[in-house]
C-alpha cells in the first residue's frame, strides 16, 4: 500500500492509493525478530545520525524519475534536515501527476512487501509553499516511522517508546472522533470516511479504499507529526477547540475526563510547562532532538532556512509557541 497526501482543498480528493499491504497495522513483532529483519534485508541496526551521514545515506540510495541533480539533491537535503529516521528509505522517486488517483498527490510512502521505502515526491509539491513542502515530507517520514509497525522499534530506540507513541496516536485519534474536529481537511475526510465504514460496513470513497480506526490512528499518527514539523499554531488552535469541545462534554457525562489529551506541549493551571502530545513522539523520532527546547529550536531552524526573509518574519510574528528560553537571533528579534 502507498499512504499519499494530497491537497486536502481538492474537490477531487482520493484518499489512499491500492497497493499491496506488508502487513496490517498492529501486527505485534517482538524486539528481536525486528531485529532479524532489519538484519536480513541488509540494514544498520543502529540510527543514522548527524547530518553528513544522514545526507551520505541519501545519496547511495536508487534514485528516480528526477527532472534533474539539483532536483534530487534538494529532495533529499529537505529530508535529511527534517530530522524523521530515515533507515527504512530504500528508494527515492520523482513522478509526474496523472489524471485520475493520483492528479492530486503530493508524495507517498511505499509500505507494500514490493515498494516497501519508496518515498514518491509528484511535481504538484513544486507549487506548494515551504510550510507545505517541510509538512509534506514530514507526514510521509511519519508514516516510515509508523509506532503501529514493530519493525519501526528501532527508530523509537526503545520498544517503550514505540508504545509511547502508539498511545499518543490514538488517544489524539480518539479525541477527535468524540469531539468531531479534525486537525486538518484530510483527518476530517479520514473520519467522515472512518465513521461511515463503521456504520455501514463499506467504504465511502470512490476507490473503495477501507478507512477503519486502525487507518485513522496510523494516519492520525502522521497528520500531528507533519503539524508539530511545520504548523505548530494549528496545533495549539486544534487543541483549544478540542479542549473546549471536552470540557462541554465532560460537563453533560458524555465524554471521561480522562480522555481529554494534549495535542502539544502546554502549559497547565499553575503556569507549568506540560511536554505532550506529539512533542514526546518527535522529541523521541527527530535526529539531534532530546527536549522541548531542542524541538522548538529545530522548527525554527527549519522555518529560517525554507522560508524567504519576509514571509519567515512574518511567520514568527505570528507564532504562539510557549518560549521560556533563547532560540536564535533571527527568530528572537521577529518575536
Amino acid at each position: 500500500m502507498e499512504r499519499p497526501i494530497v491537497n486536502p482543498k481538492s474537490k477531487n480528493y482520493n484518499g489512499f492509493m491500492a497497493g499491496e499491504s506488508s502487513e496490517p497495522l498492529g501486527t505485534v513483532i517482538d524486539f528481536e525478530s525486528a531485529k532479524q529483519r532489519l538484519e536480513q534485508k541488509g540494514k544498520a541496526l543502529e540510527r543514522i545520525e548527524g547530518m553528513e551521514a544522514r545526507l551520505a545515506y541519501l545519496r547511495s540510495l536508487p534514485a528516480e524519475g528526477f527532472k534533474s541533480e539539483d532536483e534530487k539533491e534538494q529532495t533529499i537535503e529537505q529530508i535529511a534536515r527534517i530530522g524523521l529516521p530515515i533507515e527504512n528509505y530504500n528508494k527515492l522517486l520523482s513522478k509526474r501527476n496523472k489524471r485520475g488517483r493520483e492528479e492530486n498527490v503530493l508524495a507517498t510512502w511505499g509500505t507494500g512487501s514490493r515498494n516497501y521505502g519508496e518515498f514518491s515526491r509528484y511535481d504538484l509539491l513544486d507549487k506548494e509553499v515551504p510550510q507545505k513542502q517541510n509538512g509534506t515530507l514530514g507526514h510521509e517520514g511519519m508514516h516510515g516511522a509508523s509506532p503501529f509497525d514493530a519493525r519501526n522499534t528501532l527508530a523509537y530506540k526503545t520498544p517503550e517508546a514505540r508504545r509511547q507513541a502508539q498511545e499518543v496516536a490514538i488517544a489524539i485519534a480518539e479525541q477527535t472522533d468524540i469531539t468531531g474536529i479534525p486537525l486538518n481537511g484530510y483527518h476530517k475526510w479520514l473520519l467522515e470516511e472512518m465513521r461511515h465504514y463503521e456504520k455501514f460496513g463499506v467504504p465511502r470513497n470512490k476507490d473503495k479504499q477501507i478507512i477503519d480506526r486502525a487507518v485513522f490512528y496510523e494516519e492520525t499518527h502522521a497528520i500531528a507529526g507533519e503539524l508539530g514539523l511545520s504548523n505548530r499554531n494549528r496545533l495549539i488552535d486544534m487543541q483549544r477547540e478540542q479542549h473546549k469541545k471536552m470540557d462541554d462534554l465532560i460537563r453533560i457525562g458524555e465524554a471521561r475526563r480522562e480522555d481529554k489529551v494534549d495535542l502539544i506541549t502546554t502549559e497547565d493551571r499553575r503556569g507549568n510547562l506540560r511536554v505532550g502530545g506529539i512533542d514526546t513522539t518527535l522529541i523521541h523520532l527527530v535526529d539531534g532532538v532530546n527536549s522541548y527546547e531542542d524541538l522548538v529550536q529545530h522548527v525554527a531552524s527549519l522555518k529560517e532556512r525554507y522560508y524567504p526573509d519576509e514571509d519567515f518574519a512574518k511567520a514568527q510574528t505570528r507564532d504562539r509557541e510557549i518560549l521560556r528560553f533563547p532560540v536564535n537571533i533571527k527568530f528572537q528579534m521577529a518575536a
